[in-house]
């Protein structure tokens, strides 16, 4: 256990420190170089930063009252305690310092090579081969004829570690002698006292065996190929060895072979260190023939590979190549070509495409076709590192290039702004604007400063980059908006921009305040952005990117582009209206071309939901020549019909019943016609959805009907109806009544009926409903559901009960509140209006221990429910064999305050708020009294651990689920259960059955009570812990989130509650199953042991 070694560690440290006070100077001497030497070999080497400030203290106390016996060391001592934080900083500079004492070299440069070149991390192996780099010009002789024989066999070692590591240190050693006799007057002296001809042909032999396949099979290719990599550029580098070395056409022919290995190779760490290594490698004497062959290879390679990571590998290689490559044979300009094509590429080979994305229709398109995410971001970072090697007007001449090939490359990078693939994932498209925006910042910054092209001069592209830009920096996710806003800044700042357009956004971006912005922050960014919506160079890209962050899952995303699109249109009505006309006109042309797409649906119907409830649309400006509301309408009835997306379909909802408040019979006649229609559509909560926003509509517009009995039959009908039963049911229940139903279109002012029915009389049998209250949710979940007969109300209502678990009454007591009203949280439900308490008092305890023990239990069960916000207001108490304890949680709530628990979706992630392990923690406790099965267990965990565990289950299970019921409207949860006594799996499993959509849980992470699973493990499983079986009590709430809410969700309830929350799965598609993954991954909670506290 690396913990326990780091504890042994710093106690000898503090033993030599004990030693060194104790003993008398003459008894110190002999040793005084070595105690040092291992201190300080600690001081920079060790990995725990415990042990390197214990080492360095230790030292700095020797060199105290030593320090006559150190002359020259004293420098030392000046070293502060923060200095040995870093462990990049210990191996780069202080043992490079250390090693510049003669007495301490050879134990530095030894402890390198025994422990740390070979080390299981690779980032110490990498560490320990720049350290040895630099310490070849202390001790060139001593690498050349010891360390480099080692290396050069420890290269072909089997162990993988070491190989890596070796192939590394020598690759550092190689470069490093050579750069040392560089220039000095005896350089060829120099050269074969180093590179003798037994090690060159020593060197030679790796490297003709290293090239072999076999070293780079499985997952070690991964670390091997990287190193190789690395080994041929600082080769290359070399040039003093390249000519002891006699460069053959083999080795030519290996290294070109095995870099485009690493290029075709499936990892993109790999595929950039064969990229890094190519200008080195091109610039190899021997290889400069070879030039034209190899560009004409990568182009011909990327181009007809039906591959995506393949071509990745081929955009970032093409746009590595040195300048005396790209300078001939017009290979710059027809690296160009290429890349710009897989920038555009949809999917295989690029000759064989028909079309490229984007698709260019008349509206510009915002939405992505395609995968091939990868490759197309690389086609443009290929195409930035192109760039990067003109330098001056004279490359232009150089590479053939002109203004033209400037504007094809501004082209590319502009449509990569308009990449909005989607998968699984979600938005992966954002991975192509973002390379997009930083290449665009890239050119804009050459093609001005650098080469002073006239394309600085060009208003028009500058106005393109700058508003697809803004865009950019004003939609939903924080890290696209981030690097949006900083590469906005820079190019708007550029001093070759002269335009007034520039200066006017200079304005409001003022310099000073844009180097404090926080462009993370929606907040801070968008209400400076959207005053310049009326813009018209900058008005179509800010109204897309506003309608799109209207739309988002983040509340804080959602309000800060609520609150500044609204502000900013209503100025724009009161100061021209015939400009808020113009930008409603291109509202509703944004909506005739995208209100297809999935990605902005939703949007731009919440986008004019929301002008209509700012009562916006009242302007009479929007019916002079065109009806607007009407024309938004009509297009919005074409659209509803062909969706059956939930989230769409609710949208409409919302749109269509405020579309009521208009005073215009066609407009309020077809609305009413849709709505009739929803009340029976396939989905019952687009039903009940309908109902309750109708019922509201109702409410609020009491001149929609002709007479008050009218408007009370409908709401009786909207109210009283239980719009979960089957279609035919719904459909009888709505075609009975017609002669009220007909009311709702036969109530408009002045409008006369629009339909004749066969039935001319109804009586009120045909739609006297019970006035019994159906239950929306019944038996199976956490709590039912029931509506009341009063508008809009719901009785949720939930008992449960169990036997005492643990050994303090109050504490079972606030055991069992908790856990009655877990159920109610599951639902989202935060109030509990009312408890009741059931209490069965066992015949078996005598009158002294019932008095003692049953008012405590009471008492724990009421402080729990005070917590809760609530109170006990009555009960059951009974005799029995058996003490039981459990009560009754009720809550009245309208339909926004809880969340039905059967809407989990595809890509949604699963949330766990409370570790799991609670039965084992206590029945581990209990079984300290029991030496049997104590033994069982001894081995794995400490008295300590269990005590520790017991009062973190205890602690476990008396947290209320409030916090996190709160937080599940906050973050648009879709379903949620708590887990208690069928185990983790089964409620899962419980909770998958009643998903209207057809998915599986698939639960990969189980955080669980420190030591809790090996107490299970070695108990052979009887719990079921990590199966998922083992029972709960009071446990925590598992949730249905969006991918994109889950991690603030967690940490929300980290910030108020000081608990964590975890993910521990996802959402597929499938047939309504849950299961846990064969080896998932346990969570230790808390992660360490931390001395004083519980968690």
């Amino acid at each position: 256990n690396c913990s326990i070694g780091r504890n042994v560690r710093v106690a000898a440290c503090y033993a030599c420190f004990s030693n060194v006070n104790s003993r008398h100077t003459g008894a110190i001497a002999p040793y005084i170089n070595q105690l040092t030497g291992a201190l300080l070999s600690v001081t920079v080497f060790d990995l725990e930063v415990k042990c390197r400030r214990a080492a360095l203290a230790v030292f700095q106390e020797t060199l105290e009252k030593y320090g006559q016996l150190l002359n020259g060391k004293g420098n030392l001592a000046k070293w502060e305690y923060y200095e040995v934080g870093q462990i990049q900083n210990c191996f780069l500079d202080l043992a490079i310092y250390i090693a510049g004492f003669d007495e301490y070299r050879q134990q530095i440069i030894e402890h390198l090579l025994e422990h740390k070149f070979n080390h299981w991390d690779h980032s110490i192996r990498e560490l320990t081969s720049q350290c040895l780099s630099k310490l070849t010009i202390l001790c060139p002789d001593y690498m050349s004829f010891i360390v480099i024989p080692k290396l050069l066999k420890d290269s072909l070692s089997i162990d993988l570690n070491t190989r890596h590591g070796a192939l590394l240190s020598l690759a550092q050693l190689i470069h490093g002698l050579c750069d040392l006799i560089t220039d000095k007057e005896n350089q060829k002296e120099l050269i074969e006292k180093y590179f003798t001809q037994d090690m060159t042909s020593e060197l030679k032999e790796v490297l003709s065996k290293i090239f072999d396949e076999k070293y780079f099979r499985g997952s070690g290719g991964e670390y091997m190929r990287p190193a190789v990599c690395f080994f041929i550029k600082k080769f290359s580098l070399s040039k003093l060895l390249q000519t002891q070395f006699k460069i053959d056409e083999t080795f030519i022919n290996n290294c070109e072979n095995f870099l485009i290995q690493c290029i075709e190779y499936n990892k993109e760490s790999v595929q950039l260190a064969a990229a890094e290594t190519l200008p080195y490698y091109c610039d190899i004497d021997n290889y400069h023939q070879n030039e034209s062959k190899l560009v004409d290879l990568f182009i011909k390679n990327l181009r007809e590979t039906s591959k995506d990571y393949v071509r990745s590998g081929y955009c970032l290689a093409l746009g590595s190549f040195p300048n005396f490559f790209l300078s001939k044979n017009d290979n710059f300009r027809k690296i160009i070509a290429t890349l710009i094509s897989a920038s555009k590429c949809v999917s295989g080979p690029i000759d064989s495409q028909s079309k490229v994305f984007p698709l260019k229709i008349s509206v510009k398109s915002i939405e992505a076709e395609s995968s091939w995410i990868q490759a197309r971001k690389d086609a443009i970072k290929g195409l930035v590192s192109l760039f990067s090697s003109v330098k001056s007007s004279e490359d232009l001449k150089k590479f053939n290039l002109s203004e033209t090939d400037f504007l094809d490359v501004f082209e590319c990078f502009l449509n990569g702004l308009e990449d909005y693939s989607n998968d699984s994932k979600g938005d992966t498209g954002s991975k192509v604007r973002e390379a997009s925006i930083e290449a665009l910042e890239f050119m804009v910054s050459l093609s001005g400063r650098q080469l002073n092209l006239n394309l600085t001069k060009d208003s028009r592209l500058i106005e393109r980059v700058l508003s697809g830009i803004m865009q950019q920096a004003i939609e939903r996710i924080d890290r696209t908006r981030c690097i949006a806003g900083k590469a906005f800044t820079s190019i708007l700042f550029n001093e070759n921009l002269d335009f007034d357009f520039v200066k006017d956004l200079q304005k409001v971006f003022v310099k000073q305040k844009c180097e404090k912005i926080d462009w993370n922050s929606a907040y801070e960014s968008m209400p400076m952005f959207i005053q310049f919506l009326n813009k018209k160079q900058f008005q179509d890209n800010l109204l897309i990117g506003f309608v799109y962050s209207i739309g988002s899952l983040t509340e804080s995303v959602v309000k800060s582009a609520t609150s500044s699109f609204i502000k900013q249109v209503k100025i724009i009505e009161q100061e021209n209206p015939l400009d808020f006309k113009f930008l409603i006109d291109k509202l509703l042309n944004l909506c005739r071309v995208h209100l297809k797409v999935d990605r902005l649906s939703c949007s731009l119907i919440k986008t004019v939901d929301l002008l209509i409830q700012n009562d916006l649309f009242s302007n009479p400006v929007l019916t002079e020549d065109i009806n607007y509301p009407l024309e938004f309408l009509t297009l919005f009835l074409e659209h509803v019909k062909l969706t059956k997306d939930m989230q769409r379909l609710i949208s409409y909802t919302d749109f269509f019943c405020d579309m009521l408040q208009f005073d215009d019979e066609k407009i309020r006649k077809s609305t009413m016609v849709r709505l009739m229609i929803q009340l029976c559509h396939q989905y019952s909560r687009i039903r009940k959805i309908t109902a309750s926003k109708l019922f509201e509509a109702l409410i609020n517009l009491p001149d929609i009907f002709q007479s008050d009995d009218d408007n009370n039959e409908c709401i009786n009908l909207l109210t009283e109806t239980n719009w979960d039963q089957s279609m035919d049911t719904i459909r009888a229940i709505r075609n009975l009544p017609q002669a009220v139903l007909l009311k709702l279109l036969e109530g408009l002012h002045n409008t006369p009926t629009p339909l004749q029915t066969t039935t001319t009389t109804t009586t009120n049998q045909n739609f006297n409903f019970s006035n019994q209250p159906k239950p929306s949710i019944g038996i199976g979940l956490d709590s039912c559901v029931i509506p009341l007969r009063h508008s809009g109300l719901n009785l949720i209502q939930t008992t449960d009960f169990f036997y005492p678990l643990i050994e303090d009454p109050y504490i079972m007591g606030k055991i069992a509140c908790a856990n009655v009203l877990s159920d109610l949280y599951a639902m989202g439900v935060t109030e509990c209006d009312n408890m009741l308490m059931l209490l069965s008092v066992s015949t078996k305890l005598n009158d002294k221990e019932r008095d003692l023990l049953i008012p405590r239990m009471i008492q724990g069960f009421k402080d729990c429910a005070s917590e809760a916000g609530t109170s006990v207001n009555g009960g059951q108490t009974v005799f029995n064999p058996w003490i039981i304890i459990g009560g009754v949680a009720t809550s009245i709530c309208s339909t926004q305050e809880y969340i039905s628990p059967d809407n989990a979706m595809v890509s949604d992630v699963l949330v766990l708020t409370k570790p799991l392990g609670t039965q084992v923690a206590v029945n581990a406790h209990q079984w300290l009294d029991n030496p049997e099965r104590w033994n069982k267990i001894k081995l794995v965990v400490t008295e300590e651990d269990v005590r520790k565990a017991y009062l973190r289950s205890m602690s476990s299970m008396t947290r209320l689920n409030r916090i996190a019921a709160q937080l599940m409207h906050k973050y648009n949860a879709h379903a949620a259960t708590d887990v208690t006594g069928f185990g983790l799996l089964g409620h899962a499993q419980n909770l998958a059955k009643y998903q209207k959509n057809e998915v599986s849980f698939v639960i990969h992470n189980l955080p669980i009570i420190a030591k809790m699973a090996a107490i299970s493990k070695a108990c052979n499983n009887m719990f079921g812990l990590v199966q998922g079986t083992s029972a709960e009590t009071s446990g925590g709430l598992l949730v249905a989130l969006p991918r994109e809410q889950a991690a603030a969700y967690c940490k929300d309830i980290q910030n108020q509650e000081g608990f964590q929350a975890w993910i521990i799965g996802i959402v597929e598609k499938g047939n309504r199953t849950a299961r846990i993954i064969d080896k998932p991954r346990i969570i230790e909670v808390p992660a360490k042991e931390t001395d004083g506290e519980l968690w």
